[in-house]
């Protein structure tokens, strides 16, 4: 845990506790990663349980809950999450592919 702390040294959330028992998610047992979130004013909560962590419920917060892979793919192009959205599949080397013929630019 410390070397985590001395690489990222705003990696660690305290005094998140209190929030904790007024906070209400389908699983109780989830309810200290809101309250974490809250207190270090997260944007995102980035889970595999979506459905634990209702979007009408965390907007209240002003965050809202992304699987790790929109996540990802946020990261590498925001416009990206329109075509997540799409059936089937999707793999980081067709988001490349995807990527390679629509380039970002920046106005300055």
């Amino acid at each position: 845990m410390q070397e985590m702390k001395n690489v990222f040294p705003d990696s660690t959330v305290e005094k998140y506790e209190s929030l904790i028992s007024s906070l209400q998610l389908p699983d109780e047992d989830d309810r200290h990663v809101l309250a974490a979130a809250i207190r270090c004013k997260a944007d995102v909560i980035v889970t595999f349980k979506l459905k634990d962590f209702p979007l009408n419920y965390l907007s209240e917060f002003d965050i809202e809950a992304q699987h790790p892979d929109v996540f990802v793919s946020n990261l590498i192009d925001p416009r990206w999450h329109y075509i997540s959205e799409l059936p089937g599949t999707i793999s980081l080397k067709s988001l490349a592919q995807w990527r390679a013929n629509y380039p970002i630019c920046f106005t300055l």
